[in-house]
């Protein structure tokens, strides 16, 4: 399982959670952390079971997609 926080973000996020190239959940707009709070106070968030890849998109992207949907991962230096 993998867990992440949303250190030092400056606008909120869908992240995508995939394993083997399906989406197996989805947290939609995860938001920027509250002014003042602590590194050690933010709240973290966890794919709902192991995953090989994690997606973050701008909030709101990822509203088409549902858990299920197949995804290919392209590596960015060969596009």
């Amino acid at each position: 399982i993998e867990v992440f926080w949303m250190h030092q973000m400056l606008f909120p996020l869908d992240m995508v959670w995939i394993n083997n190239g399906q989406i197996i959940g989805i947290s939609h707009n995860v938001p920027i952390p509250a002014k003042g709070v602590m590194d050690s106070q933010l709240p973290t968030y966890s794919s709902p079971s192991p995953v090989s890849d994690v997606l973050e998109l701008n909030a709101g992207a990822a509203a088409k997609m549902n858990v299920g949907d197949l995804v290919t991962i392209q590596n960015s230096s060969s596009l």
